[in-house]
C-alpha cells in the first residue's frame, strides 16, 4: 500500500506535535490552552481519517494518543 507523501508528512508532524505537547504538559502552567490545542489537532485527525479510509488505523492510533494526553491533562487540572 503506498502512502501519499503529503499525508505521511502531515501524520509525522502530528506525531511530533504530540510528543512535544507530552513534554510541554509537564512544564506548562496554561493547561487549558494546551487542552484546546490538542483537541483541535484531534478533530483535524478525525476528519483526516474520515477522508483517508486506507490510513484510518494509523490516524486512529494518533487520535487515541491525543485523547489519552487530553484526559491526563484534564485529570491533573481537576486535582488542582
Amino acid at each position: 500500500m503506498s502512502v501519499d507523501p503529503d499525508l505521511d508528512s502531515r501524520l509525522q508532524k502530528s506525531a511530533r506535535m504530540l510528543r512535544g505537547w507530552d513534554w510541554m504538559t509537564i512544564v506548562s502552567t496554561r493547561r487549558t490552552e494546551a487542552v484546546d490545542i490538542l483537541r483541535e489537532e484531534a478533530r483535524f485527525l478525525v476528519q483526516l481519517g474520515l477522508n483517508n479510509k486506507p490510513n484510518a488505523l494509523r490516524i486512529g492510533r494518533l487520535i487515541v494518543a491525543y485523547r489519552r494526553l487530553i484526559d491526563l491533562l484534564e485529570q491533573s487540572m481537576a486535582r488542582r
